[in-house]
């Protein structure tokens, strides 16, 4: 049985995550969906999901994308965490924050993703980019840096960006990855949504007097 805790899970940040060949492995597909759609004529972010809110197109890798890739994810996560994850259990997404779409000022307040019962780990890793911008878990500020992934309980911590203006041909790049344990699945309990409702009323009051715009 595990006796891996993800209720009291703390952030964890880990340095050069991905070798470079992975690196290239995720971005190289990536471009090649993009370049595939330009030559085809159709939207450059054709088949991703254009979430114009938070300013950023969603790539979801299926189970047969990046498949050596999502095996290596499995293998670090059970390096890391001491959890054994079979790879078709692990969401990963990639994101990309630009102005083409159609939001050069995204928004991403206060919130936990809400996914269903369970409690999920998450990452985010940016990849690529030639800026930093901090994500915050609760008001705890992490300026993470490309091929760093932070490591937290995305069902129960409380993550925000301060806005930030993307210029035409500016965007930041992130890879997104959730899961949950098979077999030892914990529920979320009941009254847990007002207490994190409270705690984001906090931290909005928190940014409002360190001047960060939300």
């Amino acid at each position: 049985m595990s006796t891996f805790d993800i209720v009291s899970f703390k952030p964890l940040l880990v340095d050069n995550f991905f070798t470079e060949e992975h690196i290239n492995h995720i971005t190289e597909f990536i471009d090649s969906q993009i370049n595939k759609n330009i030559k085809n004529g159709q939207n450059e972010y054709f088949g991703f999901e254009n979430n114009k809110k938070l300013g950023c197109f969603t790539y979801t890798f299926t189970k047969e994308n990046i498949k050596t890739t999502r095996e290596y994810v499995s293998q670090e996560i059970k390096r890391i965490l001491g959890i054994d994850i079979h790879p078709r259990f692990i969401d990963l997404k990639y994101q990309r924050y630009t102005s083409k779409t159609g939001n050069s000022s995204p928004e991403l307040g206060p919130h936990v993703d809400k996914i269903d019962d369970k409690h999920y780990m998450s990452f985010s890793l940016p990849i690529n980019n030639k800026e930093n911008w901090p994500l915050y878990l609760y008001i705890k500020k992490y300026n993470i840096q490309n091929n760093q992934a932070l490591f937290f309980n995305v069902s129960n911590t409380i993550h925000w960006r301060p806005k930030k203006e993307f210029l035409e041909n500016e965007y930041y790049d992130v890879l997104i990855l959730r899961f949950y344990e098979p077999g030892n699945h914990i529920f979320i309990d009941a009254g847990v949504a007002e207490k994190i409702e409270t705690k984001a009323r906090s931290i909005t009051t928190h940014a409002f007097l360190k001047n960060l715009d939300l």
